[in-house]
């Protein structure tokens, strides 16, 4: 876990803040901030939503991104590319969970899946 006030100090002093951000913002510490947000904060945050959108993380980014909204360090508009960025989120999330990616069913093995064989769907023609 990383404090946000650690992020907050290298923010300030760090020339590509958003290349910082997206290193630390799946493991912040919910712990509020002592020091107030850096004035760029906003503006990157911003920018990582926009980029989780359209292009998967795959890491949990967005619970950074709701924890420094929770505690009021960021105000987003919760447009089509918040919840972009959120359903992509929940896709890093479900993956984790399962332990990797899985395959979707193929040809072969549909019939089996919804309980028919080949052979029964051939005869109810």
């Amino acid at each position: 876990m990383v404090a946000i006030d650690t992020v907050y100090a290298r923010l300030r002093c760090a020339p590509d803040g958003v290349g910082y951000l997206l290193s630390v913002l799946w493991q912040l510490d919910p712990d509020p901030p002592a020091d107030p947000a850096p004035a760029r904060l906003q503006r990157d945050v911003a920018e990582i939503v926009a980029d989780i959108a359209v292009h998967w993380p795959q890491r949990a980014m967005f619970a950074g991104v709701r924890l420094l909204e929770r505690l009021g360090q960021v105000r987003l508009e919760h447009d089509d590319t918040y919840v972009l960025a959120m359903v992509s989120a929940l896709a890093t999330a479900a993956t984790r969970s399962r332990g990797g990616p899985r395959s979707a069913p193929t040809g072969s093995c549909a019939p089996r899946c919804c309980g028919a064989s080949s052979r029964s769907r051939a005869a109810a023609r």
